[in-house]
């Protein structure tokens, strides 16, 4: 069966390390950011730019470069905690939700997702707590993978 779960397969003993295995630093070129807060796209930008992170002892440091969104997010910022889903690879500022809110700065991400399409990073996405907003970081072609994948998947669930 072809699903978008192909690219990231695993056994569940095996989880714990292939997650220190993936947990790479990485440098990701991006040519449209998107800013989502109530299920509403409220700012789309084509540029291009990049996203650095540097992982060092467990700990992801993020930074840009060409690119300034200062109104929803902070231009570098650190993750610590490290989890892997089906198709993405999903980065968590603190284990301590309330106590990350709390204490950070507003425009500090609580989240960072990696998606995968074919086995290459395709897009980013930053989950921010203050401004309430979603951004999104897609790959010059990941809207039409993304698109394929799905009807991919959709042709596959109806056949079966």
């Amino acid at each position: 069966m072809n699903s978008i779960y192909d690219d990231l397969e695993y056994k569940n003993e095996d989880k714990e390390q292939l997650s220190q295995e993936l947990m790479q630093s990485f440098s990701f070129d991006f040519s449209l950011c998107k800013v989502w807060a109530h299920g509403e796209s409220i700012v789309n930008i084509a540029i291009n730019a990049r996203m650095i992170g540097t992982c060092t002892d467990g700990q992801l440091d993020v930074r840009f470069e060409n690119f300034e969104l200062p109104e929803y997010v902070n231009p570098t910022f650190s993750f610590k905690i490290f989890s892997l889903g089906g198709y993405y690879h999903l980065w968590v500022a603190n284990e301590d939700m309330q106590y990350f809110i709390d204490q950070n700065p507003s425009k500090e991400p609580m989240f960072l997702g990696l998606y995968f399409i074919d086995g290459e990073l395709s897009y980013i996405n930053l989950n921010i707590h203050d401004p309430a907003v979603l951004v999104d970081f897609y790959s010059e072609n990941a809207i039409e993978k993304i698109n394929a994948k799905f009807d991919v998947d959709l042709k596959t669930m109806r056949e079966w």
